[in-house]
């Protein structure tokens, strides 16, 4: 949500240090272009903390196969695409 994401950078101690990129952690393209963003920001990545993800957990009899999806897309292939793409971004020493 980019305007929740521009209203906490305003209220940020130092908010010109940040910047707002809405993306979908399970998107490929979306990913890629917050790390595009940020190589274009700062040059280098010196630290990722890969912390989205997702917490629904309907009664199994009523879950479904797509939110079996939706669960995994976001906690695990949004977590494989921001390290693969911060691996490409990041300069030692740098953390993951």
């Amino acid at each position: 949500d980019k305007e929740k994401l521009d209203r906490f950078a305003a209220e940020a101690d130092q908010p010109d240090s940040i910047v707002a990129v809405p993306a979908d952690a399970a998107e490929a393209d979306q990913v890629g272009r917050l790390f595009d963003t940020i190589r274009g920001r700062a040059g280098r990545l010196d630290g990722v903390f890969a912390n989205a993800g997702v917490g629904d957990f309907p009664h199994f009899a009523e879950s479904s196969e797509a939110d079996l999806d939706r669960l995994f897309a976001i906690n695990v292939k949004g977590v494989f695409l921001t390290l693969h793409h911060a691996l490409s971004s990041e300069r030692p020493p740098s953390s993951i």
